[in-house]
């Protein structure tokens, strides 16, 4: 199982970034190509009004970056929090122009806790990341942006699902399929949220990797909401995804060709 001393060694020390994270958007052509055709029509609704002074955007997990260059866009403060010295390092670098005029931050985290100030967040962002994280940890950053979300805010959260599928728990006598989590799953997040007293607006099951096998939706994603007061709530909405891998391949062969087109 994925501890958290797995994460800060393999992606701190082991890992080597070959394309500093873009690799994993490869199957859907580039990262731009897997943002504005995957994550931003999803996500865009929950993103904060750029305008507003006190916007703010967290990042749980940056990496070296891939999301991130995307999210600084759309708020006026930005902090991306990670386990990984190595990505926390390479991210200042990265980002060295906005955190020198004040307007983003990278910080060594300690796996389950955000250092921001309550209500202070318009969103919460993770993906590709925290599939890779086990209970303990999905209810330590759940508890902390109970607390630091703005009222009626939302958390945007990619995640394992992998306990729904308890014949993958030990793939090939490997492990967790493609070292999920294996306590995580769609239902004990959305229970965890709901006892930190958060709402799961939507989740949606993906079929990452998985068309090689049963289709099983191993990853997933929810939306979460820290409720206005006297807000009220409905149902959570289940979507099953099992057109991830097709999705990428539509992208990749027809909109990534737009991306090879000069522009003066």
């Amino acid at each position: 199982m994925p501890s958290i001393g797995w994460n800060k060694q393999h992606w701190g020390k082991e890992y080597r970034w070959s394309a500093h994270g873009d690799e994993w958007s490869y199957s859907f052509g580039s990262a731009s190509a897997h943002w504005f055709t995957f994550l931003l029509p999803r996500l865009h609704r929950f993103l904060p009004r750029t305008v507003a002074p006190q916007s703010r955007i967290v990042e749980i997990a940056p990496g070296h970056g891939r999301w991130t260059q995307f999210l600084l866009s759309h708020c006026k403060t930005f902090a991306g929090y990670d386990v990984s010295e190595e990505c926390v390092s390479y991210c200042k670098g990265r980002f060295k122009d906005r955190i020198d005029d004040g307007t983003a931050k990278f910080f060594l985290t300690d796996g389950l806790s955000l250092a921001e100030k309550s209500d202070d967040v318009d969103l919460a962002f993770s993906f590709d990341s925290l599939v890779h994280v086990e209970r303990d940890v999905m209810r330590g950053y759940l508890l902390h942006l109970s607390r630091c979300l703005k009222p009626g805010r939302f958390a945007f959260l990619q995640h394992s699902n992998l306990a729904a599928y308890p014949h993958l728990l030990n793939h090939n006598y490997a492990g967790p399929f493609n070292a999920r989590g294996a306590t995580v799953s769609a239902a004990t997040v959305r229970s965890d949220a709901a006892e930190y007293g958060l709402v799961t607006l939507i989740q949606e099951g993906l079929n990452h990797e998985t068309q090689h096998l049963n289709n099983e939706l191993t990853d997933c994603i929810s939306v979460i909401q820290k409720p206005a007061a006297g807000q009220a709530t409905g149902k959570t909405i289940f979507l099953e995804n099992r057109h991830y891998p097709a999705l990428a391949q539509v992208t990749r062969n027809f909109v990534l060709p737009y991306e090879g087109c000069s522009v003066a």
